[in-house]
């Protein structure tokens, strides 16, 4: 009966055991599922945000070659830029049609009267704008060195740049370019470049 009494009371202890082994395994096993449901969701984070950023770079691609394109065409459209001469240099700025002229070809120094040379220069530049560019409006802003002004002429170097801007524009205007066309600036010193002769300069744009 002892024996009887020793089994029995070690039948819900052993149950206990049991069933705190199960509830441990039981645990970990929900752990783990908890871990891995953790894990699936950042990576499945991660490739919602790969994706977005693939969306959004092609997104930014399709907007470049559509400016791309849109330049080409402009270019394409464009008559071709008439020939250099006479110190007259012709380019593109931000798809705008520019005359750089030199000082050096155009004025004395610290003068802004004309040359008689440049008048043949000018001439050349008027007909061109007027046969390739038929009533487009134009800027003519003028240049100098970063030298100071050492005559009481010119208050300023942005004195004497609009000064010579406003001698060429006159004389376009004499050559047949519309006044109501020309409008007129002056960046002095402030935009120099490489050597002095280069920087004084008259700049021609032709806004169509």
């Amino acid at each position: 009966m002892h024996g009887w009494t020793r089994h029995a009371t070690l039948a819900p202890l052993t149950l206990v055991a049991l069933l705190a082994g199960c509830n441990g395994d039981a645990k970990m096993n929900q752990q783990a599922l908890l871990d891995e449901n953790r894990d699936l969701r950042a990576e499945l984070d991660r490739s919602r945000g790969s994706q977005d950023d693939a969306d959004a770079r092609a997104r930014q691609l399709e907007f470049e070659l559509g400016e791309a394109n849109q330049k080409l065409a402009d270019a394409q459209s464009q008559p071709p830029l008439p020939a250099d001469s006479g110190g007259a240099t012709w380019s593109t700025r931000d798809g705008v049609p520019v005359v750089n002229i030199e000082g050096d070809v155009l004025f004395d120094s610290g003068k802004h009267d004309l040359k008689s040379a440049a008048q043949s220069t000018l001439r050349t530049v008027a007909k061109e704008i007027k046969s390739e560019y038929p009533g487009a409006t134009i800027r003519i802003d003028g240049f100098t060195d970063t030298d100071r002004i050492k005559t009481d002429k010119y208050k300023t170097n942005y004195h004497l740049g609009f000064e010579r801007a406003y001698a060429v524009g006159q004389f376009l205007v004499r050559q047949g370019i519309a006044l109501s066309d020309i409008s007129y600036g002056s960046f002095g010193p402030h935009m120099p470049k490489s050597t002095k002769d280069e920087s004084r300069r008259v700049e021609i744009s032709v806004i169509r």
